[in-house]
């Protein structure tokens, strides 16, 4: 996540969600929170945020995608997102079951007390705790967001109404589908992989059906923030996050009394309504008997009923919506302070990840020191770890490994960015392309995104390859150094300024640095008429072979235009949610 006051909002947010799940493991671990405001607080809603801020971001991921009507491209990013992190999440998991069956396979031969035994115990004995120490369900958000890629097809009322029908009945199916997903027989050679599936779609504490409404919400959060962005009224559109999550958390609260008081006890033979409160407030009774219509109206953590949907969801939306007016409130000194929480926050599933190690760690030693993983003192030791992780990754200057990995896998399953509209390209000689290109902008707006390097980085790499350093001497004799993130590839590309003349025209010679290609020399040209723009650009390349190798590829600088048209025309500024870039000293 990036600098722009929504980008800081969101980090926030996921440093909310970072330090409420720490708290699975710690505060609510002796049970002594249960069924109190803190318990409720903690048990449920840091998930659900979890699962909001997921579905939020996948949409902001693929906003370029979105902006140019490519939205099967976006499914498909989206997917990719959500099948990577459900293998990472589940890969623990899965090696854990494996272990077990492999350490019964192994006693059932005789090994029992031998150095193999004792190495498969302890292999075990760490692999569950790091997949399971923070409860945080990243397989079953994995799964969950691949299910809901699909829904970047649809126009945003469509989504609305996807999202409000699976809050209200996805209760009913998650019951419906447990009772046919049954447990593997004893013994069968796929019943680690069979338990699997199950536990992920189905199982207890979370499950991936439990966790797709709230994906689904957030994915309609972060098409209405775009949309808020695009007319300046983001502000607003938190502070209605704010109000309205608020809003349905209450609804669902008073519904739920209001159903335990009355409803329940008249329709289900569960005694009084202090006598059915108990029943259905223990641990897995309400998700147990979740077929029963008028339970969906009871909300109790980890239920999956719609009314612990809209309560838990609720208090993610109004945790997103005051974070975004936190961060949109934010100065740049207040957010250099905050740069260590925002790095913890842009890498949250290293960060949980890391965290989860450092607590099967501590987990070892919890016998000697109790107050290192129990308590209020045992969630601090948790966060305290996360934002060391966060520290370490913002001192460095260093992307997320897991983060990066992800991100590299989605693009390249979504493809090139291409334009919602072709380049139009004229074919002057066997080695040259030219091409125009208008902006609703003053030439002196358009000259300025063309070579200030704190706007270079907003419009002109592709969203698969962000620029990270830009340096630029725009004058005559000067040039440009722009270096880019890629997966693991850390491409360079150089240019020098033939001929400058502020504001009309650019010469110049570009080459990529330890590239095997010989330079281009490029031309642009600002005309202006009446407020209108049109840049001329024409390239010469060494050769005819080159330049038809470049005309396949036009949809790439097209969407690259299309992004600098959106940036002059609405005044500069950020632009939604880029990458944190480092503007540095001219060439």
């Amino acid at each position: 996540m990036g600098g722009g006051a929504r980008a800081v909002g969101i980090d926030l947010a996921w440093l909310v969600a970072i330090a409420g799940l720490v708290a699975a493991p710690t505060l609510l671990r002796s049970g002594e929170h249960a069924g109190a405001p803190l318990g409720l607080l903690l048990d449920g809603p840091p998930v659900a945020l979890l699962a909001v801020l997921a579905g939020c971001c996948a949409v902001l991921a693929v906003r370029p995608r979105l902006a140019a009507r490519h939205r099967a491209a976006a499914a498909r990013e989206t997917l990719t997102r959500g099948l990577w992190l459900g293998l990472v999440g589940s890969a623990a998991l899965a090696l854990g079951a494996w272990l077990e069956l492999v350490r019964s396979a192994y006693l059932a031969f005789g090994g029992w007390g031998t150095p193999v035994d004792a190495w498969l115990y302890g292999a075990d004995l760490w692999v569950l705790p790091v997949a399971t120490a923070l409860q945080a369900p990243l397989a079953q958000l994995g799964v969950a967001l691949a299910l809901a890629a699909a829904a970047l097809l649809l126009p945003v009322w469509a989504l609305a109404a996807l999202a409000a029908a699976w809050t209200a009945g996805g209760g009913l199916l998650l019951a419906a589908v447990g009772d046919t997903l049954r447990p593997a027989p004893p013994g069968a050679p796929w019943g680690p992989t069979a338990e699997s599936v199950r536990v992920l779609l189905v199982g207890d504490p979370w499950a991936a059906l439990m966790l797709l409404p709230w994906v689904l919400v957030g994915m309609l959060a972060g098409r209405l923030l775009l949309s808020a962005r695009e007319r300046g009224r983001e502000r607003a559109l938190h502070g209605a996050l704010l109000v309205v999550g608020l809003l349905l958390a209450a609804a669902a609260i008073a519904t739920s009394e209001l159903a335990l008081a009355h409803l329940v006890p008249a329709v289900l033979p569960l005694g009084d309504a202090t006598a059915a409160r108990e029943l259905l407030g223990m641990p897995g009774v309400l998700r147990a008997m979740g077929g029963e219509p008028v339970l969906q109206l009871v909300a109790m953590p980890g239920s999956g009923t719609a009314a612990e949907a809209v309560r838990a969801g609720g208090l993610a939306l109004a945790v997103v919506g005051a974070a975004g007016l936190g961060g949109a409130s934010a100065g740049q000194r207040a957010r250099r302070a905050l740069a260590p929480a925002l790095a913890t926050g842009a890498a949250p599933v290293t960060v949980l990840l890391a965290t989860a190690l450092v607590h099967a760690l501590l987990l070892a030693v919890g016998p000697q020191a109790p107050a290192l993983v129990e308590g209020w003192s045992g969630w601090a030791v948790l966060v305290a770890a996360a934002l060391g992780v966060g520290a370490l990754l913002a001192a460095l200057r260093a992307d997320a490994p897991l983060e990066r990995w992800m991100d590299a896998a989605a693009l390249r399953a979504g493809g090139p960015l291409r334009a919602a509209e072709p380049l139009a390209v004229a074919l002057p000689d066997e080695r040259s392309i030219s091409y125009a290109v208008r902006f609703r902008a003053p030439a002196e707006a358009v000259w300025q995104a063309l070579t200030d390097p704190r706007l270079v980085p907003l419009w002109l790499p592709d969203p698969g390859m962000p620029m990270t350093r830009c340096a630029i001497d725009a004058r005559t004799g000067g040039g440009y150094r722009f270096e880019h993130r890629g997966g693991v590839r850390r491409p360079v590309v150089v240019g020098e300024y033939l001929r400058v003349e502020r504001p009309v025209r650019i010469v110049e010679r570009q080459w990529q640095e330890g590239g095997r290609r010989p330079p281009v020399t490029a031309s642009t040209v600002l005309e202006e008429h009446g407020g209108v723009t049109v840049l001329h650009g024409h390239e010469v390349f060494e050769s005819q072979r080159l330049r038809d190798s470049v005309l396949p590829q036009l949809g790439i600088p097209a969407a690259a235009y299309e992004r600098l048209a959106a940036l002059v025309e609405r005044g500069g500024g950020d632009a939604p949610g880029h990458d944190p870039v480092t503007v540095a000293a001219p060439v």
